[in-house]
């Protein structure tokens, strides 16, 4: 990177509106704006993980062309395990730009005492998948983003399982319907999550979110939409869950985030009974898309998420680079 062109530096709040653009013209799909890449950091905050960013501003226009972050997940489970994701302006890469941001990422994290920093990158951005590698970094998995266009979606041909639970007793609700501002209710909410994400594809091993994160992370996001919070219950517990946000970066879409199922209630048909709600719900407020993500590995979610009208979107590759020997 020349310096006389480019400097390195910390991220301030002011560079909000810069990376939003940046990650617009990296998936014209899909647009960012400040307002949703703050509420995500603010969320992370909420934790206490660490992060670190930096930014690469052209010097002569004091423009920003690209950023990174280090930074630990809070349902991380494995030991010394931190990302780190560099982005870069298209019409800047291959000027050093990209390799000196990693390069900062990457230091923050050794400071941190990493013992394996992972990644993720665009599968049809060759260049960051070439980039990745030539650092070190080694495939595991991927994921994909897909859309819903909700008024191409035909509910009448889809069944639905809903009536055939009720009668066995499963009742459908929501989070603002059950009390967001009951104890037990996050109780329930936080142990249902705990329970379902145990068994989801994930890299590393399983440590659940404290509830305290939980309840930060996604009662307390901004975003969140508690009357699209859908709930399966059986007796006291809840055994189903499946809600939506609001998009803060596109208000003709919405997000899915998370679907979990109780596994003693797998196989019945509640994940697709709740997601058909999601469906209704976007319909019934006048919104024409909903996003969600899939892993590679969950084969089951991508099969219902197929039925109801999802199609791939914005594959990407997650990677890791282990700084001591791979635990076998």
């Amino acid at each position: 990177m020349d310096p006389r062109r480019y400097r390195l530096r910390a991220f301030v709040p002011a560079d909000y509106p810069a990376i939003a653009q940046i990650e617009t013209r990296r998936s014209a799909d899909r647009p960012h704006t400040a307002a949703a890449l703050k509420e995500r950091d603010r969320t992370h905050a909420t934790t206490g993980a660490a992060r670190w960013r930096g930014v690469v501003e052209e010097v002569a226009a004091h423009t920003v062309v690209g950023y990174a972050d280090a930074l630990q997940l809070p349902w991380d489970g494995e030991p010394g395990s931190y990302w780190v994701l560099v982005a870069v302006d298209p019409d800047h890469e291959h000027r050093g730009v990209g390799r000196a941001l990693a390069d900062a990422a990457e230091r923050t994290a050794a400071d941190w005492s990493a013992r394996v920093t992972r990644t993720e990158v665009p599968v049809d951005q060759e260049r960051g998948v070439r980039f990745a590698a030539a650092r070190g970094y080694v495939e595991v998995r991927r994921y994909w983003q897909s859309k819903q266009d909700v008024a191409e979606v035909d509910l009448d041909r889809i069944p639905d399982p809903g009536p055939t639970l009720e009668r066995r007793g499963v009742r459908f609700s929501t989070y603002a319907a059950e009390g967001p501002d009951r104890p037990g209710v996050r109780a329930a909410v936080y142990r249902l999550y705990v329970v379902a994400s145990e068994s989801m594809p994930r890299i590393g091993p399983y440590r659940p979110m404290a509830r305290a994160d939980f309840e930060s992370m996604t009662l307390g996001n901004r975003a969140l939409l508690s009357d699209a919070f859908f709930l399966a219950a059986h007796g006291a517990e809840y055994v189903g869950m499946s809600y939506l946000e609001r998009s803060l970066d596109d208000p003709t879409s919405l997000h899915q985030l998370y679907t979990g199922t109780d596994p003693g209630w797998r196989g019945r048909g509640i994940a697709s009974a709740l997601k058909r709600r999601t469906v209704e719900y976007a319909r019934a407020h006048g919104v024409r898309y909903i996003w969600t993500a899939n892993d590679s590995r969950n084969e089951a979610m991508w099969r219902i998420n197929q039925r109801l009208g999802y199609v791939r979107r914005n594959a990407r590759m997650l990677a890791e680079r282990w700084a001591v020997p791979r635990p076998a």
